[in-house]
């Protein structure tokens, strides 16, 4: 619907700053057919060399000029209009229409929260003087210089405390009874060792004087050269070891020296005596006999 330039331009104060959707369009083709006109509805007015775009809107409306138009704000429960490419908004109690279709941002995933961390992120910030944050750490892909300064602390401060544990620990203390008996049975044990009784030490039979083992050993020996002699009478030579004249005596050692001359030597862990038999047996004997009693003579 076109109207005529030449109406006037003077409207009613709601008419003043709207124009209809026919309004627009009728604008947008004049200004595409270069011809001059006016948006009914508004006080046109001529400028040196130009043409202004009305005047009578709204406080809140919006001037047409050049080659853009934009629409005035709307009434309560009405709706405004702009051309293509413009932006609308709504008014009070209005609707704001779009062309395009309008996109919504959904907010990304909340990630974990790691309450270590958060701890961590507390002990840095109170050894460096800064506030403690308040809001949620999230967790890292990689821990910084920070939280691992923090982590190392706190471990060395737990493992202070573990020790200070440690040494406070009261010792378990010996019962005092215990201690008396462990007393006790030292002091006797010191007793029984130093002034045995008769009790504890056996009844032992007096030592052998030196002249018993001394006349013992001489009679031993006497006794061995007798089998030796009886050996050599009888096969007519020495043995050659002590074995060939039957069981020897304890603690004889036979040496043949010649055909007719030997050694004997007898030995106790108290003395050790030699005889040679170029020796006198008798004298060798001496008074053994008489000593262990023992009648022997030659």
């Amino acid at each position: 619907m076109k109207r005529d330039p030449g109406e006037s331009s003077a409207a009613s104060d709601e008419d003043v700053g709207f124009a209809s959707a026919d309004d627009v369009e009728w604008v947008a083709h004049e200004e595409e057919s270069g011809l001059e006109g006016s948006i009914p509805g508004a006080d046109a007015e001529e400028e040196e060399g130009g043409r202004a775009a009305p005047t009578g809107a709204d406080a809140g409306g919006k001037a047409l000029g050049g080659e853009e138009a934009a629409a005035p704000e709307a009434d309560d429960g009405e709706e405004a209009f702009a051309g293509e490419g413009a932006p609308r908004e709504a008014g009070a109690g209005g609707k704001a229409l779009a062309d395009e279709k309008e996109e919504w941002i959904l907010p990304d995933e909340e990630e974990p929260v790691d309450p270590a961390a958060i701890a961590a992120a507390a002990a840095a910030a109170a050894e460096g003087g800064r506030p403690v944050p308040t809001e949620p750490v999230l967790v890292p892909g990689v821990s910084d210089d920070a939280e691992r300064t923090a982590l190392l602390i706190e471990f060395l401060r737990d493992q202070e405390r573990r020790a200070r544990l440690w040494v406070q620990k009261p010792r378990r203390r010996v019962p005092a009874a215990a201690t008396l008996g462990i007393v006790a049975l030292i002091s006797a044990a010191a007793w029984l060792w130093m002034l045995p009784p008769d009790w504890v030490q056996p009844n032992l039979p007096p030592p052998v004087p030196a002249e018993f083992h001394e006349a013992g050993l001489r009679l031993g020996m006497y006794l061995q050269a007798q089998q030796i002699e009886a050996f050599r009478r009888q096969r007519g030579r020495l043995p050659d070891v002590l074995q060939e004249t039957g069981e020897p005596v304890p603690g004889m050692y036979y040496r043949r020296l010649n055909a007719r001359e030997y050694r004997l030597h007898g030995v106790t862990p108290r003395l050790a005596l030699t005889y040679v038999s170029t020796d006198s047996l008798t004298i060798f004997l001496s008074n053994a006999h008489r000593v262990v009693g023992f009648g022997v003579g030659r």
